[in-house]
């Protein structure tokens, strides 16, 4: 008999689980243990010290490696559990088993929950060996809840650990690995508890210091790039897209980016404490890294470090600096909310739009001006004198114009009419969703009842019926939200649309109120568009003799008009009744 050949493939999620139940040595005994049991021959075991989130990890890259280049057939590949080969979705844990697959190599766990494909269907004139269909996977239910399972655990612990991480820095302490030129030094906080807070690295504090002394005096960047390496500076090796940066030389660009950071001076600033500067916690006997006084000068003051009498932190930026964490970003004002009608009036000369314009007299007080000068138009080519009207006139004459603009009152009723029937299609949409829920509330009311028939079969099984029970909370979750869903949708049949078609009438017949909102701009250049063919001029309004759309006419209009008559016009006779120079076609209403 041939021997078997396999290898395993062992995960922490980091270093720190080396000594505990859980380690690479354990996991090591166990998968020897069952490849022994089964007389099969463990060639190696890959050690890996990743997250389970991911399928492209340094050990199954190394393993398949192994495989392709081993010379002898290997046939399995064997894991711990599920939580120890994936810790994400179930394609994670499915895409190793096919990068595995693709070197004719099985992918199995020492429980035995992993079956191999068996064929169930064998035709005696048809070979079906090639067809995917063939086949059945016994343990592929059973695989997907227990890589649910361990996903579920890991976002378990991450809200449990995660959250007092967050109080921790937001306390002054510090989590993960520390910055460079700074190491991790554990400490007891006033309950007695032990902390991690940043203190100086032997080695490495001692090219910082010489870095901001050199820099608060005036040294250039590049000569102290050439003191520093020439003292032995080196990075720290980091990975990088799961390769491995060795140290590197301090360079310029290096030295302006780490010069800037408040951690050095024992302030911490981060997405935890969000973007807000806290004083880092350290013992009595310890000192920052340098002073804050010394941080400033190496920054050049552009970037500043102000404590307040209040025991708080500050942190000013210049405008100048570009680099620095918050950069300031300066947007030109194209909108003065005290000239509201700067853009939709129109110049009689050029037809380019007023801009905000403002004058100091000789007794020193300002006047405010609407002017166009030739330069700002549409067309960009036509230039002549200047062209002014006072503000606050043109404010008034234009308000007071704009309450005597009214709809005719056929378009009060046509837009009663549409609204009415959008909010009956609206209704009527509704109904379908509602039909839609009650039908989604029904399947998985029967989901529901197919997983209870199948619970006395795996009675037997503890993790089995874990998954089961999860997936039925599951399935009531989604029956409570399908009914709460179900419910609003049902509400939205009895509200009664007259309050809409109240809204609708409202919004049609007060436009003055929505062109007084001089903080909007957008708001008042849409209503002038909607009202005028065209931006209207100053002469215009105060003449009442802007091109207005048909719907619109002023309120002296409106009383000397009779309503019958003008209501049974086509749009084509209104547009000739207003003395438009524009054809509009429109079928009657």
């Amino acid at each position: 008999m041939n021997p078997i050949y396999v290898i395993g493939l062992t995960r922490v999620s980091s270093k720190k689980q080396d000594n505990r139940w859980e380690s690479p040595k354990v996991q090591e005994q166990a998968i020897r243990r069952s490849a022994e049991g089964k007389w099969e021959i463990l060639l190696k075991t890959f050690k890996d010290s990743c997250t389970g989130t991911k399928m492209d990890r340094p050990a199954i890259m190394e393993a398949l490696e192994f495989i392709k280049t081993s010379n002898k057939k290997i046939s399995k590949c064997y894991f711990y559990s599920f939580d120890r080969s994936s810790r994400w979705w179930h394609d994670v844990h499915h895409g190793i088993k096919e990068m595995f697959r693709s070197v004719w190599v099985t992918y199995l766990d020492i429980s035995w929950v992993i079956q191999e494909k068996t064929k169930v269907i064998h035709i005696e004139w048809v070979n079906t060996d090639e067809y995917g269909w063939a086949y059945e996977n016994p343990s592929e239910f059973t695989e997907e809840i227990l890589v649910m399972m361990a996903k579920g655990d890991k976002d378990k612990m991450l809200q449990r650990t995660i959250s007092q991480e967050i109080r921790n820095t937001r306390n002054g302490y510090h989590q993960r690995q520390s910055h460079f030129w700074l190491k991790n030094v554990k400490i007891r906080d006033a309950d007695w508890k032990i902390k991690v807070t940043e203190m100086d690295d032997e080695v490495e504090s001692v090219w910082v210091k010489k870095i901001y002394e050199l820099r608060a005096i005036g040294i250039p960047d590049s000569e102290i790039v050439k003191e520093v390496n020439w003292m032995g500076f080196t990075t720290r090796s980091t990975m990088r897209q799961n390769k491995r940066v060795l140290w590197r030389p301090l360079t310029v660009k290096y030295l302006q980016t780490l010069i800037k950071k408040p951690v050095y001076a024992g302030i911490s600033m981060e997405k935890w404490t969000g973007y807000k500067p806290i004083k880092k916690a350290s013992a009595d006997w310890f000192k920052n890294l340098v002073d804050i006084n010394t941080w400033n000068k190496a920054n050049k003051w552009k970037v500043q470090i102000i404590e307040k009498e209040d025991w708080k932190i500050e942190i000013l930026y210049s405008k100048k600096w570009k680099e620095s964490f918050e950069p300031i970003i300066e947007r030109r004002k194209n909108y003065n909310p005290k000239y509201p009608f700067s853009r939709v009036l129109r110049c009689p000369v050029c037809s380019g739009y007023l801009t905000p314009n403002k004058s100091k007299s000789k007794n020193w007080e300002h006047h405010h001006y609407y002017q166009c000068n030739g330069k700002k138009n549409e067309h960009g080519i036509q230039k002549h004198s200047n062209y002014s009207l006072k503000r606050d006139e043109v404010n008034r004459v234009v308000m007071k114009f704009m309450q005597q603009v009214k709809p005719w009152n056929w378009v009060v009723k046509a837009m009663d009419y549409i609204s009415s029937l959008h909010f009956d299609t609206k209704t009527k949409s509704s109904a379908h969703l509602a039909l839609d829920s009650e039908k989604k509330i029904t399947e998985l009311k029967k989901q529901r009842a197919q997983v209870e028939e199948n619970i006395p079969q795996y009675l037997h099984l503890t993790k089995i019926m874990e998954a089961m029970e999860k997936q039925l909370s599951k399935i009531d979750e989604d029956i409570f939200r399908e009914e709460s869903e179900f419910m609003n949708s049902s509400r939205v049949l009895d509200i009664d649309k007259s309050e809409f078609r109240k809204f609708m009438n409202y919004c049609i017949t007060h436009i003055e109120k929505f062109a007084s909102d001089s903080e909007n701009n957008e708001k008042i250049e849409l209503i002038f568009r909607f009202i005028f063919q065209e931006k209207p001029t100053y002469e215009e309004i105060v003449s009442h003799t802007p091109k207005m759309y048909p719907i619109f006419s002023l309120q002296s209009q409106l009383k000397n008009s009779p309503e019958g008559e003008f209501f049974n016009m086509t749009w084509w006779q209104i547009s000739r009744e207003s003395n438009s120079d524009r054809r509009i076609w429109s079928p009657a209403f």
